[in-house]
């Protein structure tokens, strides 16, 4: 973290958020020289709430030598609404998944890592830390200045996650260095991306239903992703078009996604293009399992690489949770393989080798499927569920009569 103390921070306009260089000067209790270029000459601007969290940190924090830089991407989520997360599709990735997504990482050659959705840069720090960790202290310093100028590169639509990725990284080394390639931009939209190609890509897309997309919008990333992207489809899936298009080739991608993916109808055109033009490596599985608090999301963690060798994929699959909210997360996953070839792009079903056993059986036994005598459709669909839906709390707080009320069921 260096040998600075953070200078209390003064009036700052109530629109105004101070640029990465305001900041630096006022880490280094001096005006920067002209060689010391942190960038981002133009303030970004955030809302007035999240203006006074931050000043207030900085304000009633003494020395930030007591703090890892991860601390940025604490400041960030916090300063983010729920409304907002929601909307966009934020949620931020927690250390130890950050950490553990870096360790499937095979550490082959590699000299460029993009995250196309880096939020508040937990991913990238993460591996950032795997590198230095790898090499001998006297390197650390060179090794830190290479990754920054050369090597890590980020998009995010949010100023203030990049500018709270910049500092995260920045504050791991002793010395100045600007992180060259931290970006704000649409990494879907974006040329630069398609003009570079990349060794690694690390993320936690951003999970956003067509329902949150705008049209305009659909219909761009329809065209420019109709591989992997189509009706009805989460927005998570073009990053999977977007990452197999920036990678060279026997790259690896590593992404944290909502399982839903491997199941849903709409998923189906993204399932075939994996499997038949990357190498699916490893699939962690936490099947209903959320190992972080906050997100309404059942996650999976994918690595492919842009190969086609079609060998085992290395399964980690935890059990299935039972239906109580008091249930600790169990660390006991099983571990088996699946032959790629073998994958049905209808929908992946991650057996064991018993249980794969056991319904090889039954369907040698019978002729007939549940498809053959019904077809199942989605259920009742209001348009608006918090509008049409409630719980017993809220409709007496309405003051809904029971005689326009009824039973609900929704699956999980």
């Amino acid at each position: 973290m260096g040998d600075h103390d953070i200078l209390k921070i003064q009036c700052f306009q109530s629109n105004y958020f101070p640029s990465l260089s305001d900041l630096m000067a006022l880490w280094k209790k001096e005006k920067l020289e002209e060689n010391e270029d942190w960038g981002d000459p133009e303030p970004f601007r955030c809302s007035y709430n999240a203006k006074q969290y931050i000043l207030k940190f900085f304000e009633e924090t003494e020395n930030l030598d007591l703090y890892d830089p991860v601390i940025f991407g604490y400041i960030y989520q916090e300063i983010i609404s729920v409304q907002e997360k929601k909307k966009n599709g934020i949620f931020y990735t927690p250390v130890s998944i950050s950490k553990y997504m870096s360790g499937l990482v095979q550490n082959d050659h590699i000299t460029t890592c993009l995250d196309p959705a880096c939020g508040a840069g937990s991913l990238l720090c993460s591996y950032y830390d795997q590198i230095i960790e790898s090499v001998s202290v006297d390197q650390q310093e060179v090794r830190h200045q290479q990754m920054l100028q050369n090597e890590l590169w980020g998009f995010d639509t949010d100023p203030l996650a990049v500018i709270m990725t910049k500092l995260s990284l920045a504050l791991r080394g002793n010395t100045y260095c600007y992180p060259s390639h931290i970006m704000r931009g649409d990494a879907l939209m974006s040329n630069l991306l398609q003009e570079n190609k990349f060794d690694l890509i690390l993320g936690n897309p951003p999970y956003m239903g067509h329902k949150q997309i705008e049209k305009e919008r659909m219909v761009i990333l329809r065209k420019k992703y109709n591989e992997v992207y189509g009706d009805k489809g989460d927005l998570s899936y073009c990053f999977f078009g977007l990452a197999y298009h920036c990678l060279r080739s026997e790259g690896q991608c590593v992404f944290l996604v909502s399982r839903y993916f491997i199941e849903a109808q709409n998923g189906k055109r993204l399932r075939h293009f994996l499997e038949m033009n990357t190498d699916i490596v490893s699939i962690v599985d936490y099947n209903g399992h959320r190992p972080f608090y906050g997100v309404g999301i059942d996650p999976l963690i994918i690595v492919f690489r842009k190969r086609k060798n079609f060998q085992k994929i290395q399964i980690t699959k935890y059990p299935i949770p039972l239906p109580s909210k008091q249930e600790p997360f169990k660390k006991n996953p099983e571990m088996f393989f699946v032959n790629q070839n073998q994958l049905d792009a209808d929908a992946w079903h991650l057996h064991d080798p018993n249980t794969q056993e056991i319904i090889s059986k039954i369907r040698k036994k019978t002729n007939i499927y549940l498809s053959d005598l019904a077809q199942s459709f989605q259920g009742i669909i209001t348009g608006r569920d918090r509008v049409f839906v409630m719980d017993e709390e809220k409709r007496k707080q309405e003051k809904i009569n029971m005689h326009w009320a009824v039973p609900w069921i929704k699956n999980k």
